[in-house]
């Protein structure tokens, strides 16, 4: 369902998979987050948002296999300083 749900997501504009995998990606990750039940994922490594539902992780480009991710909650409380400049530049977009 959610699969079906990006991919009809996609087809509204040739330009929304590269906005959300190039700075964008916790945004995508809330509109998942509004319609499906499920979790916001941090991977600090490659500084990337996804959306855990049911054990797969997924993003604008479909789901994705990766490791790295912790619940967002978890991260922001492990790596309080870092995770308020994430906050700061990333989710608000303030540059």
């Amino acid at each position: 369902m959610i699969e079906k749900f990006i991919n009809n997501f996609k087809k509204k504009h040739k330009d929304l998979e590269y906005l959300f995998t190039n700075g964008l990606c916790y945004q995508f990750t809330c509109i998942l987050d509004k319609i499906f039940v499920g979790s916001i994922m941090y991977n600090d490594i490659d500084n990337h948002f996804a959306f855990l539902h049911n054990g797969k992780l997924y993003d604008i480009t479909g789901v994705i296999d990766d490791t790295n991710f912790e619940h967002w909650d978890i991260y922001k409380l492990r790596e309080p300083l870092n995770s308020s400049h994430i906050t700061r530049n990333c989710i608000f977009l303030e540059w």
